[in-house]
């Protein structure tokens, strides 16, 4: 079965533009900006989690289902959320905009709001082709809430095999990325892209670096190396600025049978740019929800070093993450925190 996920990398744009719809007839959008900044940084540190973790979420949605023949994109849940709203049915061309990029079918879409979307395949999986190349490139595509997409999404896939289950030991999957969504209205934009290219570079669009490498041990498990910058601007005042690597490979296996995927170990480091710290996950059997990609059980600690020094964990229940930070040494500027993470969701379909 073809499998789809419905990731939301609008989910923090949407929350941002709530947040100021609330603020922005109380004062100029600089001091809107200002406010949201001030705001942004109270959680310091469970934001700088919240980015790693959802890099897992952001490498995964190009992962393959349990039977290796489907590969799912990035589908913003707010285009679904717009749909309901608007009573009508975009089902299927929800499924087209965001289908399997090891699909061979080539084609451009008008995006529900205006814009467009256009799908570059090169290859398919029902060939004999070892190498896979598939680019959806979006132009001020929208789905609505006053939210376009811009930029360009990569999947090369390398040593596929020509079977039922073309992922297997060997195969490699690079996913280039360099998308940006903005409301020009509120003048909110958030950016993920990576700024080196440390990881490579896209092979149809070399001017586009590498955010993730998947490297696949069998059909069902793989290991993820990152290097992604997380970006967002309010107003023109950059907010929050993390950029995510793996100074050990995250280590992952997926169950469809289970219904879960898990990520059994491994070690993300998150940059804060802005306040000059950086957060260092540490994953220990954190599995997820293979339908909703919320965590259900496991544990992540995390150093914190830089700026601000100190430790915490993370833990799950009912697919809500909770952290805990303490500092080594408590101060105005380094302080206790605690909340929840907000960790993307996706659907089936």
């Amino acid at each position: 079965m073809s499998r789809t996920l419905l990731n939301s990398i609008l989910a923090v744009a949407l929350a941002v533009v709530a947040g100021i719809g609330c603020h922005k007839s109380t004062g100029s959008s600089n001091n809107a900006g200002t406010l949201l900044a001030m705001i942004a940084e109270q959680s310091q540190i469970g934001n700088a989690v919240g980015t790693g973790m959802n890099s897992v979420t952001n490498a995964t949605s190009g992962s393959t289902d349990g039977s290796g023949t489907g590969v799912a994109l990035f589908s913003p849940i707010g285009a679904v959320e717009a749909v309901a709203q608007n009573k009508k049915d975009y089902s299927s061309y929800l499924a087209r905009l965001f289908s399997s990029p090891l699909e061979a079918t080539v084609y451009t879409l008008n995006c529900p709001k205006g814009g467009t979307a256009t799908r570059t395949p090169q290859g398919s999986d029902l060939t004999a082709a070892a190498t896979v190349n598939v680019v959806w490139t979006y132009s001020n595509c929208a789905f609505g809430f006053g939210i376009s997409m811009n930029g360009t999404l990569e999947n090369d896939w390398t040593g596929l095999a020509a079977t039922a289950t073309p992922v297997q030991n060997g195969t490699v999957l690079n996913v280039a990325s360099s998308v940006t969504l903005s409301d020009s209205a509120l003048g909110a934009s958030l950016t993920e892209s990576a700024s080196t290219n440390s990881l490579g570079t896209g092979i149809v669009n070399p001017q586009i670096n590498v955010a993730h490498v998947l490297s696949f041990t069998s059909a069902t498990a793989y290991t993820i190396n990152t290097n992604i910058t997380r970006s967002g601007t309010i107003f023109g005042k950059v907010i929050f600025s993390h950029t995510v690597t793996t100074p050990t490979p995250l280590n992952l296996s997926f169950n469809k049978g289970a219904g879960t995927r898990t990520v059994n170990s491994g070690v993300q480091s998150i940059k804060h740019n802005l306040a000059n710290f950086t957060v260092s996950l540490t994953y220990s059997s954190v599995v997820y929800s293979y339908t909703t990609c919320q965590p259900t059980s496991g544990s992540i600690s995390f150093t914190v070093s830089g700026n601000r020094n100190g430790s915490g964990t993370v833990s799950f229940n009912n697919g809500v993450a909770t952290y805990t930070y303490t500092p080594t040494t408590a101060s105005s500027g380094d302080k206790s925190e605690s909340g929840t993470v907000s960790v993307r969701g996706c659907s089936m379909n």
